[in-house]
């Protein structure tokens, strides 16, 4: 897939149209469904992202996990037993370390090295 490099958006532009599968029913939503209407779709692509199943997919996807407490660093090792070999275990926070503002943990430097070469990739299809 090629992406198309674009301008940045301005105050006022229309936004482009995009379309992700939904969460609380079968098919797809997309911005186009909702132009016009009240603004339900930030609040729809919040409690996307905040779906437990989702914020799976992403964490193992991208290392970022929203503040859910229904993941924890043993249920995540639990159900994804490649997670330790990945390095993003470690970034789960428990209730209480982000209560104390832990709020990053520095990945080890086997993780951190496969993070940069992935993100080398990424810079370099852009």
């Amino acid at each position: 897939m090629t992406v198309e490099p674009r301008q940045p958006l301005q105050p006022g532009d229309r936004a482009p149209d995009f379309a992700l599968p939904a969460v609380e029913r079968e098919g797809i939503v997309s911005l186009s469904d909702y132009r016009g209407k009240s603004p339900v779709l930030a609040h729809a692509f919040v409690n996307h992202l905040l779906d437990e199943g989702v914020a799976y997919r992403n964490f193992l996807w991208n290392g970022y996990q929203p503040p859910l407490e229904a993941i924890t660093r043993e249920r995540a090792l639990r159900t994804y037993p490649g997670l330790a070999e990945m390095g993003h275990h470690c970034a789960i926070l428990a209730p209480e370390e982000f209560a104390a503002s832990q709020m990053f943990h520095a990945l080890d430097p086997r993780s951190d090295a496969a993070w940069l070469d992935a993100w080398q990739g990424v810079l370099a299809a852009a």
